[in-house]
């Protein structure tokens, strides 16, 4: 947390080899999440759940685990619908399941207060995803 002069630590967050965060606001800025991306368990087990966590004040706190297999990065992006309005949308790239590399990256939608499975994608050796418009 920034004291004015430089940071200081605001809370220690366990993880599980974790290599990417991603921080959002999927409803335009009245929740703050973050979501970390566990990589492994061990050296040879990758099936591990990731997590988002929300603000509350204080400290980010869990309120979400998503089953993740090798998860290598979260990409939180929205869609305008016409019927509806913005959707928030969040994917994790699914690198490997234990010693296969061929797994489902999954794109979440957000329901209001959770992330619920929108759609998978199989992937080989996934490790990033970029939103981007045409």
């Amino acid at each position: 947390q920034w004291n004015g002069t430089g940071f200081e630590e605001l809370q220690r967050i366990p993880s599980q080899g974790a290599v990417a965060w991603e921080y959002f606001t999927p409803d335009g800025g009245a929740t703050h999440l973050l979501a970390l991306a566990n990589r492994r368990r061990s050296a040879t087990e990758y099936d591990v759940d990731s997590v988002i966590f929300q603000w509350n004040g204080t400290a980010f706190e869990a309120v979400q685990f998503i089953p993740t297999h090798g998860a290598m990065s979260w990409e939180w992006f929205t869609l305008d619908d016409d019927d509806v309005g913005p959707r928030s949308f969040l994917a994790v790239a699914n690198r490997q399941s234990n010693g296969d590399y061929s797994v489902d990256s999954v794109l979440y939608r957000w329901n209001g207060s959770a992330f619920e499975q929108f759609q998978a994608i199989r992937t080989t050796g996934a490790v990033d995803w970029e939103y981007f418009s045409i």
